[in-house]
């Protein structure tokens, strides 16, 4: 069999694709945003590239400032943590307030199929968690609200009594709307969804019966399909009280927020993702008014073991 030998520029080239194929592997969205989620209390971090790169805990410190002063350290860290699947299992967030500290916890749990179970936070001076039960078709039917006593010293939960479990009931000729009833299963909010012909989810009204109050939260989308503006509005209100503006780099992540409220630009986010690996790095937070400046830099990395 005759052998064939790969010239030099052709070596260049398939080297070429191979940097361009693993930098675009590298390059897959880090956090997920498609409901406005980034950077809140339901996870939204991309589970299958974090279990493709083993991520356990991602961990990192704040550093502060306020307009010309220097950038002051601090005791002030965070942590994310996740299992083997890549779910986001824990956030702690661990602020010096005075000589005392003020931890913020979030814990996380899924069922098999990956649909989350159950959601801890701090609340009270101790600990709330909402459980979560689904329909065979996947749709979300009830939430039970627990308080709970935690032991963070020893990462044991300690007791957990169930308060109220509300429940949904969704509509039989618009099946993505839901009716939901409280603790005495009486009606109280009605919430409708609306998508456009390509699927993309427009807006989420909210009613409530007993008031009569209601909000609209609408969703505008860019070129290429990604969240660029979510906006809530009360009953009649022309501007919105609560808005996100939000903006990606080629690869689709995402790389800035904007908060505004009754349109007034009050909190600047920047995402910086390391331009070697792709992975979350640093977020950059301002509040405009003061030009407080907060930077939490995600400095540590750590992993499971590879098989």
């Amino acid at each position: 069999m005759e052998e064939r030998i790969i010239g030099p520029a052709l070596v260049k080239v398939y080297l070429l694709f191979l940097w361009i194929f693993c930098a675009v592997g590298l390059r897959a969205q880090f956090i997920l945003n498609q409901e406005g989620q980034a950077f809140g209390n339901t996870p939204f971090f991309n589970d299958s590239l974090i279990a493709a790169q083993h991520i356990h805990t991602i961990a990192g410190f704040y550093t502060y400032k306020k307009g010309a002063e220097a950038f002051k350290p601090s005791p002030d860290t965070f942590r994310y943590t996740f299992n083997q699947n890549g779910q986001l299992i824990a956030s702690m967030e661990i602020l010096q307030k005075g000589a005392s500290k003020d931890s913020i916890f979030h814990h996380y749990g899924y069922f098999e199929n990956g649909q989350l179970r159950f959601h801890r936070y701090a609340a009270y001076g101790g600990a709330i968690s909402e459980h979560f039960a689904y329909d065979s078709l996947a749709r979300l039917m009830s939430i039970a609200l627990h308080r709970d006593v935690y032991d963070h010293r020893k990462d044991t939960l300690l007791s957990s009594v169930k308060m109220r479990t509300e429940t949904l009931r969704y509509h039989t000729d618009k099946p993505q709307n839901f009716t939901r009833y409280n603790n005495y299963q009486k009606p109280y909010l009605e919430v409708s969804k609306d998508f456009d012909a390509e699927n993309y989810l427009r807006s989420i009204t909210t009613y409530y019966r007993i008031s009569q109050n209601s909000e609209n939260t609408k969703f505008s989308y860019n070129q290429t399909g990604l969240l660029a503006n979510k906006a809530s509005f009360t009953d009649t209100a022309q501007v919105a009280h609560n808005e996100w503006r939000y903006r990606y780099d080629q690869w689709g992540n995402l790389i800035e927020m904007h908060r505004c409220e009754n349109g007034i630009f009050l909190t600047d986010y920047q995402i910086v993702y390391d331009y070697k690996t792709g992975f979350l790095g640093s977020l950059i937070i301002k509040d405009v008014r003061t030009e407080q400046l907060s930077i939490l830099r995600f400095t540590n990395y750590s992993y499971y073991p590879k098989h």
